[in-house]
């Protein structure tokens, strides 16, 4: 096993992380926990459980999609996954109440202003032009 995958493990006992992501977002087969690093690997960021979010494999790349269009919705999940760590106990109802605040901002994201923006990048690909992020 992986240290990584040892870390998740640990992780998800302490967190209680069965059924949803830290994000509250569901875990399948298909869409397995992985490990959120807080503070970027390339920036340094290590493999800690204070650097680390536990989020489904889909939930991580819309954050990271997150991180490039809504930098601050990006910033206030970190700053939420620390604030779970530093409780080095599952979420409490007050911290529900933000993931579920927060959540509801990421999928009004995800599904109003993205899809706007995934949907033009495709037309002008179509009329051939390049570089559109």
């Amino acid at each position: 096993m992986t240290e990584n995958k040892i870390l998740i493990d640990q992780m998800a006992v302490v967190y209680d992380t069965v059924e949803t992501d830290w994000m509250g977002f569901p875990i399948t087969v298909s869409n397995k926990l992985t490990y959120h690093h807080i503070s970027k690997k390339s920036d340094g960021g290590k493999n800690t459980w204070q650097n680390g979010a536990l989020l489904s494999k889909k939930v991580n790349k819309l954050l990271n999609i997150l991180e490039m269009y809504r930098p601050e919705i990006y910033d206030e999940w970190n700053f939420l996954f620390k604030i779970i760590n530093e409780s080095r106990r599952p979420p409490n109802e007050e911290m529900r109440e933000w993931i579920g605040a927060l959540k509801k901002r990421t999928l009004e994201f995800r599904y109003g202003e993205y899809k706007n923006i995934m949907r033009l990048k495709k037309e002008i690909s179509k009329n051939g032009k390049q570089d559109v992020y």
